[in-house]
């Protein structure tokens, strides 16, 4: 359903845009279509990113920096082209600079945008003026899921909205609201409004303002923003306290804890001694063993012993209390706190029990506190802004960071060397990490790694510099070790060279010689197998077949036809075996798996074949399974233990007249093998069974080839208790792994 709901709002768009263009404006013949600013933000995202030529009409209401033209309660950001100073068609011919109440329309292309759709390219046609469009008041539930994106909006009226800290840039000013639950940044002109908004401050105002966003790179929405055309649009509902230090004065120890009436969201000053100074960014003030960071934007001097007054918002953003938007007085000198002696996982270790019992930590969480301890330098790293440190404390490490490190400092620094024993002193920071999911449920957030902030190069004292044998050194020494070394290794390497050279030759002789003998001993034993085949089915079989044609000649002689006819069928079965003797023999001589198989696949064939020969229904029921992973042999393995395979079973077949063949195939994880043929046959008594005396091979062929693969082959048989034939192959020496084939198959009974 909602497939055929966007289908035929494509269709109506499409015919709406077709039916515009055929009848097209009063003397405007080619123009854009001119559409409602609601239905432009409605477009398919497949059309937005096409670019789609658009004329929208409304009213400005915002100038600067960019267009926003409203129309009722809808609307668009408007870029101009080249990004030009935006200027307004004027009817008479001529422009002029756009302004607020400016009835307009807008001509471009419609753009996906950053999040929401805007008019590029735009130019605009002044149609009048009209009042602007009265604001709606602010929602804050749709404004922070990208509601009410280039619409005026209004706060303060129903939500109360207090200035928290002016932040300025090259053109503008941005205000801080806090809005009770929620901050947004609300920003205006330097055009609009020249002198900065001190007096704003700490003060419940009115606003009224354009809705922007922020947004990522995948155009997904994050935060909200407000854009204040004119300076009118601010208004003063209570005004600020005429000093910042006018501010309600909060012990340190006592700011964001519990009160029977809790402390309005003005700001709050208090007091405490400063431990850490970062100009321009940030300080750290103590009072006890509890510290407190104050960010100070402005520029004050500082040093480590001032007692001074600090005045700005409460902030939890760090799960742990702070003052933004700080202002700072100095008020005398006191002594720096000693620091407390507590290595950073000791303070872990209180946190953890704090967070495990629900507690307060005891006797303080030291965040903001000054600590020292003794440690060892682990790695220094140098950064743009500053120095961090690697400490290392039995098994644990922590961080400590040294901003906007003077040259001074830079050079004590460059001079640590890691491995050095040292005492570190400094600010203990302690920040808790939420979960991207996380609700607050009366628990203690998790609390991050505790980190240092250290004033200077001086808070690192080093107690036993690093042993001289830098990694540095060392590897210097080594690199001048390697070089002589590579120079006796080279004229040791020719000398090697050379004796290679004769040792493989006089190697390669030996092995053509040994291979040679192998392959006579080979040849001769295969001469002797086939030979005694020949002779026990080949050889008797031809004599039978020479008795019965004598036998029918006699017949012939004496005129007796039904004789002749006996004798005659005889012999033509005995062909027929014979040929299929002759067949088995010439298939017997393959040495090598099939090709294209692996070692598992031609076992199966071999089975298979059997089946075939010996016709369905007919001879023993022949089964083939495998266990273990299994693994790719050397052809030279893998083919003759394949002609063990056939020897056994036509062995079974022949001389145990069995019901049942099962071949086992068993892979090891250590590279070896195992093949077993079991049959349930008639079974001999071990020792008794015919050999090369008598002109069998088949046992002790199956023994030389194992033998060949540095295997074993085991026969075990009773009259009557059938025959099983074990053949094991170990993993050979200088062949190396073998791999893995494939996944264990296994083939049902055939």
């Amino acid at each position: 359903m909602t497939g055929m709901g966007s289908f035929r709002r494509r269709a109506w768009l499409v015919l709406g845009v077709l039916l515009a263009a055929c009848a097209g404006g009063p003397g405007r013949a080619g123009e854009a279509t001119l559409r409602p600013i609601a239905e432009v933000l409605s477009l398919p995202a497949a059309e937005l990113a096409a670019g789609v030529p658009m004329r929208v009409r409304g009213v400005v209401v915002l100038t600067r920096p960019i267009v926003v033209v409203q129309d009722g309660a809808c609307g668009i950001w408007a870029h101009a082209k080249n990004f030009a100073p935006f200027a307004v068609d004027l009817p008479a011919g001529g422009q002029r600079e756009i302004c607020l109440g400016d009835e307009v329309e807008a001509e471009g292309v419609v753009d996906r945008g950053g999040f929401a759709p805007t008019i590029k390219a735009a130019t605009f046609r002044l149609l009048g003026t009209k009042p602007l469009p009265p604001p709606i008041p602010a929602d804050l539930g749709r404004m922070f899921r990208g509601g009410d994106n280039a619409v005026r909006v209004e706060f303060g009226e129903t939500l109360d909205a207090i200035v928290q800290g002016c932040r300025e840039d090259r053109t503008g000013w941005n205000l801080v609201l806090d809005l009770a639950t929620r901050r947004i940044m609300a920003r205006i002109e330097k055009t609009a409004l020249a002198e900065r908004p001190e007096h704003l401050i700490d003060a419940r105002v009115k606003l009224v303002g354009v809705v922007g966003s922020t947004r990522n790179s995948r155009g997904q929405f994050l935060a909200p923003t407000l854009n204040v055309a004119a300076a009118d649009d601010i208004t003063v509902l209570e005004p600020a306290p005429s000093s910042p230090f006018a501010a309600l004065l909060v012990p340190l120890a006592s700011i964001a804890t519990y009160r029977p009436e809790p402390v309005a969201r003005h700001r709050i000053q208090t007091e405490g001694i400063v431990t850490c100074h970062v100009p321009g960014r940030y300080c750290y003030l103590q009072q006890g063993l509890v510290g407190l960071r104050v960010e100070c934007p402005a520029a004050v001097d500082l040093r480590p012993g001032d007692v001074v007054r600090a005045a700005g918002f409460v902030d939890m953003s760090r799960m742990i209390a702070g003052i933004v938007e700080g202002v700072v007085e100095k008020t005398g000198r006191a002594a720096v706190p000693e620091p407390a002696a507590i290595a950073p996982e000791e303070i872990g270790d209180i946190l953890s029990t704090a967070e495990r019992t629900q507690r307060i930590a005891l006797p303080t969480n030291y965040a903001g506190v000054l600590i020292r301890f003794p440690a060892r330098l682990v790695e220094r790293q140098r950064f743009r802004d500053g120095w961090m440190l690697t400490l290392g404390r039995d098994q644990t490490s922590s961080q400590a960071w040294i901003p906007m490190v003077e040259a001074g400092d830079a050079a004590a620094l460059e001079r640590l060397q890691p491995g050095s024993d040292v005492e570190v002193t400094g600010v203990a920071r302690i920040d808790a990490e939420l979960p991207a999911d996380y609700v607050p449920t009366g628990r203690n957030p998790e609390i991050r790694p505790v980190e240092l902030v250290l004033r200077s190069a001086a808070d690192v004292r080093v107690v036993r510099a690093a042993s001289w044998w830098t990694p540095r050194r060392l590897g210097t020494a080594l690199a001048a070790a390697g070089v002589l070394l590579a120079a006796v290794l080279g004229w040791v390497g020719s000398l090697r060279r050379e004796l290679a050279v004769q040792v493989d030759r006089v190697a390669h002789e030996i092995r053509s010689r040994r291979e040679a003998e192998v392959e006579f001993e080979a040849t001769l034993r295969e001469r002797n197998r086939l030979a005694a085949n020949l002779h026990d089915t080949l050889l008797q079989t031809i004599g039978g077949i020479r008795y019965q044609l004598d036998a029918c000649r006699v017949a012939g002689r004496e005129k007796d036809e039904a004789e002749a006819d006996e004798h005659f069928d005889v012999a033509r079965r005995m062909i027929d075996h014979v040929a299929d003797e002759v067949r088995g023999s010439v298939w017997a001589l393959r040495t090598m798996p099939m090709p294209g198989k692996s070692f598992t696949d031609s076992i199966a064939a071999v089975v298979g074949q059997f089946e075939k020969q010996l016709g369905k229904g007919h001879g023993p029921r022949i089964s083939f399974q495998t266990t273990g992973a299994a693994l790719e042999l050397p052809n030279f393995i893998a083919g003759n233990l394949l002609l063990v395979v056939q020897e056994a079973i036509h062995n079974a077949i022949r001389h145990g007249r069995p019901t049942r063949i099962d071949v086992d195939t068993a892979f090891q994880s250590d590279g070896s093998l195992t093949l077993t043929i079991r049959d349930d046959g008639m079974g001999f008594e071990p020792g008794t069974e015919a050999g090369p005396a008598q002109g069998h091979f088949g046992l002790q062929g199956m023994r030389e080839r194992l033998e060949r693969l540095g295997g074993t082959l085991s026969v075990e048989s009773g009259p009557g208790a059938g025959t099983t034939i074990t053949a094991h192959v170990s993993q050979p020496a200088g062949d190396g792994r073998l791999t893995t084939e494939g996944t264990a198959r296994s083939s049902g009974p055939r």
